[in-house]
């Protein structure tokens, strides 16, 4: 991992960026960051050829939370391909190895954002999108969720938003 433990983002505001790969226009969150905290931040008018055109969690990064942000205008698109979350998008690495599992998102807490008005071109959850949450943490318990990762959603207002594919608030 990135070993990019307890950062903190928060009271910014975080306007008209954009990337052509990987995940989040705005703010990208990648593997090996623990315990983040992505809070209160503006973050409007960005755009990602990735999954995530706001924010964007891609890989284990576990007990991280996005708390509390207005996450408007944002969009995710690229017509080659079928990316997702055009506010938010939370997903675990694509498996390495076809037929194996993805090591999963680790827990994530979304809470208390207001997510309007944001585009999916192309894919799934124009607000929202949660992918490969789960995967090679289940394998030790299949029979015991408390050991799976979570991502909780709660109190957020998704509102307005549009989706290519499916979900257009949240999948």
């Amino acid at each position: 991992g990135a070993d990019n433990d307890f950062v903190k983002i928060h009271n910014n505001h975080i306007t008209k960026n954009g990337g052509a790969g990987g995940v989040g226009g705005g703010v990208s969150i990648y593997a090996g960051t623990q315990v983040y905290d992505v809070s209160s931040n503006y973050i409007c008018g960005n755009f990602s050829a990735g999954h995530g055109g706001g924010i964007g969690h891609q890989g284990s990064s576990n007990r991280g939370v996005i708390a509390g942000n207005t996450v408007i205008f944002n969009q995710s698109f690229n017509q080659g391909l079928n990316v997702s979350g055009g506010g938010i998008f939370v997903g675990g690495q694509a498996p390495i190895v076809a037929g194996t599992l993805s090591p999963g998102s680790g827990n994530v807490t979304v809470s208390g954002n207001l997510v309007q008005g944001n585009q999916a071109g192309a894919g799934d959850g124009g607000g929202i999108a949660a992918q490969f949450v789960n995967g090679s943490a289940i394998v030790p318990a299949p029979n015991n969720e408390s050991t799976w990762y979570r991502l909780v959603l709660e109190n957020n207002m998704v509102v307005n938003n549009l989706a290519g594919m499916a979900g257009g608030g949240i999948s």
